[in-house]
């Protein structure tokens, strides 16, 4: 939180005393978000079609979470948000993203052994179960006006079918845990391996889903939250409460 603070207070100075005092407090928390974002921490994300081109530039282009400790200025964000620390388990992770008109792909590799997925046919039972890994995206909306949501997450929940089969569980949420929204299973493409280092998961997601129109240049700003059982980690914001902090979510722009 003193992060926060922090990077806040920085944004504010290069605002006048008149507006602090006499704006509209909307319009005030907009242009300080809009600062923050830009000094973000950039992401490129590449098209498919040109993945082979980029296939360099795309390794540099990872965002990581060490799962330990703070490590800003770099593609390390990592902060824990919840729960404590086993030094002895590797929390590790690394992802990246990439596009093509329809899906927005987002990639991860995950070093937490013997990682917990649960099977369960009720699909409220589901949405509420955090006992288990799971991962939270974060999608800034750009909506600044009163009563709207600035952000929106894509939950992703990796769970066991009746057949036994892993396979990937989604849910959105508004502006915390209001209009909880079970997505559709024709509006995103999963693919998951596990192994007992931990699980790679692959995703696209329909662009409505977040909504954006893509096209080269196209940028956005997004944070990752990975969960365990024992703990939550975040890439960019230092806060649990990534729906209202957009200011620290990272830039993500299509190339």
């Amino acid at each position: 939180m003193d992060c926060i603070a922090d990077h806040f207070c920085e944004a504010l100075k290069k605002v006048s005393i008149e507006r602090v005092l006499l704006d509209n407090p909307h319009k005030l928390a907009s242009e300080i978000i809009s600062i923050l974002q830009q000094d973000a921490f950039t992401l490129v994300c590449h098209n498919n079609n040109n993945s082979k081109k980029h296939e360099k530039e795309l390794v540099g282009n990872c965002g990581y979470l060490d799962g330990d400790r703070d490590r800003t200025g770099s593609p390390f964000g990592t902060h824990k948000v919840y729960g404590q620390i086993d030094k002895e388990i590797d929390y590790s992770a690394k992802f990246w993203l990439t596009w093509d008109k329809t899906y927005l792909w987002f990639h991860i590799i995950t070093k937490h052994s013997n990682p917990v997925f649960h099977q369960y046919i009720d699909d409220d039972m589901m949405i509420s179960d955090n006992a288990q890994e799971f991962i939270r995206l974060f999608f800034d909306t750009m909506k600044r006006r009163q009563g709207e949501p600035y952000a929106i997450a894509i939950i992703i929940k990796p769970k066991y079918n009746s057949q036994g089969e892993i396979e990937s569980f989604l849910h959105k949420n508004i502006n915390g845990n209001r209009g909880k929204e079970i997505i559709n299973k024709t509006e995103y493409i999963s693919n998951m391996i596990i192994s007992e280092d931990g699980y790679n998961l692959k995703i696209g997601l329909k662009w409505n889903l977040i909504p954006l129109v893509p096209r080269v240049g196209v940028k956005f700003y997004m944070d990752v939250l990975v969960g365990t059982e024992e703990l939550e980690v975040t890439w960019r914001n230092p806060s649990y409460n990534g729906w209202y902090y957009v200011g620290e979510y990272g830039k993500i722009v299509l190339k």
